[in-house]
């Protein structure tokens, strides 16, 4: 399916606010708010829009976020269908995908301690462990989420969310609410209230404080770029120096580019993640050798896989 210009300032809109009403959607985009709910539900029949998420800031609940790959020994396709089925039953993985590259499957995972984190792990290694022949593992503890923007028709600015491990009090009401929202950032008010018992003013009120507090980031919308013509790639970093101050530049640098969706903070395998949306491989090299033009004191090597196929899509 090819995006015209309106379908295009639908998806922004979309991006930057899921819930926002209708009538503002089809105002921005000089349209009528039918021509909206059609072009959404197009967009949802053709499975470019997959659903519709809330950004959380889970640091208020001291989660930890981790990224775990895996190289597999010489399996069949129908063992790998059957590792994938293994894993996507493990419920602290939140998002799942084959690779293809330096990994052959990765997986985030969110946990509340190291030692929940070294358990999963392990249950990890129960199931799936002859099948592996390396893995590696990094722990996130700042992530820049940034719009695909690359496909919009103006720029949408990153959001952070960090990881800090340190749990602040929070209400198990909260909690609640925010799994909800979760799963679908557009329910309504009086819908979230039916589900949690409650009134729409607690609803409300509540959603509200979350808002204010930066706890909720961004209600957004979730796209199969792939039916648009993108791939997803992932790269690790490796500096030659490592002065904050020129990190922080290199990083500000990719946040600003269109190509960009995700960057991680993390200790592990590379001193830098990131993931860009880009046609092919050709513009993938393109880019990076761009990269190491303009920040050749920096930048080391990278390695990289590319995202084949997602099973399960709520990551951090």
């Amino acid at each position: 399916m090819q995006l015209d210009k309106v379908d295009k300032k639908i998806l922004a809109a979309l991006v930057q606010n899921a819930r926002q009403p209708m009538n503002r959607i089809a105002k921005n985009a000089s349209v009528s708010k039918s021509t909206v709910l059609y072009r959404i539900k197009k967009l949802e029949e053709h499975g470019i829009i997959t659903g519709y998420k809330t950004l959380i800031n889970y640091d208020m609940f001291g989660t930890m976020y981790g990224r775990a790959q895996f190289k597999l020994s010489n399996v069949s396709t129908e063992q790998q269908q059957a590792i994938i089925g293994e894993l996507q039953r493990v419920q602290a993985i939140d998002w799942l995908a084959t690779t293809q590259g330096i990994a052959d499957i990765a997986c985030t995972i969110s946990t509340d301690s190291f030692t929940d984190m070294a358990r999963i792990l392990g249950e990890i290694q129960a199931k799936i462990g002859k099948k592996i022949k390396s893995q590696e593992v990094s722990f996130g503890y700042k992530v820049y989420h940034c719009a695909p923007n690359v496909i919009l028709p103006t720029f949408i600015e990153p959001i952070t969310r960090t990881y800090s491990g340190k749990q602040q009090e929070t209400q198990a009401f909260d909690r609640e609410l925010l799994a909800s929202l979760e799963k679908n950032a557009t329910q309504s008010i009086l819908s979230l209230a039916q589900q949690l018992n409650v009134s729409t003013k607690r609803v409300m009120a509540h959603k509200k404080h979350l808002e204010e507090a930066n706890v909720i980031r961004r209600y957004t919308v979730e796209l199969d770029t792939n039916k648009l013509g993108y791939e997803t790639y992932h790269i690790f970093w490796t500096f030659n120096e490592f002065s904050p101050q020129h990190i922080e530049q290199f990083i500000q640098h990719l946040a600003l580019l269109p190509e960009t969706i995700y960057i991680t903070q993390a200790h592990g395998r590379a001193n830098l993640e990131c993931e860009f949306l880009v046609p092919n491989q050709r513009k993938l090299y393109a880019l990076v050798e761009q990269l190491k033009h303009q920040f050749p004191k920096l930048i080391s090597d990278y390695e990289y896989f590319l995202t084949y196929r997602v099973y399960k899509t709520q990551r951090a």
